[in-house]
């Protein structure tokens, strides 16, 4: 009697651990996709951040080298009009071109 009492005992307690691994199997499942969906969120926010990042990058270069060409014919004007100046102020013809 009391050696089928234990293996009943055993037999459940088994039971139950299966109940258990089964769950904590479940939940430990449904943690990886959400795991796996919030990193898919975080590489696609990632991706669109570097996208943006580049096309900034690229839109100040244009900038950039829209405004050195702007300065460089602002330069070549003023220096152009302070030669034509003294050449009006006091006679002198300069070579102003570049």
């Amino acid at each position: 009697m009391e050696a089928k009492k234990l293996v009943e005992d055993v037999e459940i307690e088994t039971h139950n651990v299966d109940i258990v691994e089964r769950e904590v199997a479940d939940v430990l499942e449904e943690a990886i996709k959400q795991n796996e969906e919030e990193i898919q969120i975080c590489a696609w926010e990632l991706y669109a951040l570097v996208d943006s990042v580049s096309k900034y990058k690229e839109h100040m270069a244009s900038k950039i080298s829209e405004m050195k060409s702007n300065l460089s014919e602002t330069a070549g004007a003023v220096s152009d009009s302070y030669k034509g100046s003294l050449s009006a102020q006091f006679g002198i013809t300069l070579d102003t071109s570049h």
